[in-house]
C-alpha cells in the first residue's frame, strides 16, 4: 500500500512538473510575441499600399521589422496617430521581412528602418522621414500631410535612430541620423 502511494505521489509530482514547464513555455512565447502585436495588428488593418496612395487621401507609410527595437518603440505613437487621424490620412505599415515588399524597398530606396514615406492626396511622394519619431513629431508630419505645407527642413526628414539595411533588406547596424539626441542601438 505504501509503495502505491509513493508511486501515485511521484506520478502526480511528475505531471505537475510537466504542466508547469508547459505553462512557462507558453508564457515565454506569448510575452515574446506581445511586443510585435501592435505593429502586426496595424499592418493587418492597413489598406493595401497601392489603394492607400491612390484613394485621394494623404498617406503615411512606415517600413518596419518585428525585430527592430526602434520600430517597436515608435509603435504606440503610430497606433495613436492612426486612431486619431483615421479620417484625414491613411497609415500603412509594411514589414520589410515580407518578401512581397522587397520591390517597394528597392523602388523607394529604403536604406534603414523605421522609414516613414509621405504621400500627398494625389499619391506623389513628398519625402521620407528616417528614424524614430516621437508622438509630437508624428503629429507634425501628419499636419504637413493634411495641410499641404511643405517639408522644408532636414530635421523634418532625417532625425532619430535608424537601422541601416544591406542590399538584401537585412539589418546592418543602427546609426544616428543628423540632429539625433538618441544614442543608436544595435539591431544585428
Amino acid at each position: 500500500m505504501e509503495s502505491r502511494l509513493k508511486l501515485s505521489d511521484r506520478l502526480l509530482a511528475s505531471g505537475l512538473a510537466v504542466l508547469a514547464a508547459l505553462v512557462a513555455v507558453a508564457l515565454f512565447l506569448g510575452l515574446g510575441l506581445a511586443h510585435n502585436d501592435a505593429m502586426d495588428a496595424m499592418a493587418r488593418r492597413s489598406l493595401p499600399l497601392e489603394q492607400a496612395i491612390s484613394n485621394g487621401k494623404p498617406t503615411l507609410v512606415e517600413f518596419y521589422a518585428e525585430w527592430c527595437e526602434a520600430c517597436r518603440s515608435m509603435a504606440p505613437a503610430m497606433e495613436q496617430l492612426a486612431a486619431e487621424q483615421t479620417e484625414a490620412i491613411d497609415v500603412v505599415l509594411l514589414n520589410i521581412e515580407n518578401p512581397r515588399w522587397q520591390p517597394e524597398l528597392e523602388r523607394r530606396g529604403i536604406q534603414g528602418i523605421p522609414t516613414l514615406a509621405l504621400y500627398d492626396a494625389a499619391g506623389a511622394e513628398l519625402g521620407q522621414a528616417v528614424g524614430v519619431r516621437s508622438a509630437e513629431q508624428l503629429h507634425q508630419l501628419a499636419e504637413h500631410l493634411t495641410t499641404g505645407t511643405p517639408l522644408t527642413t532636414e530635421a523634418d526628414l532625417t532625425t532619430g535612430r535608424v537601422s541601416r539595411l544591406d542590399a538584401g533588406g537585412k539589418a546592418d547596424q543602427a546609426v544616428p541620423q543628423a540632429g539625433s539626441a538618441i544614442a543608436p542601438r544595435s539591431h544585428s
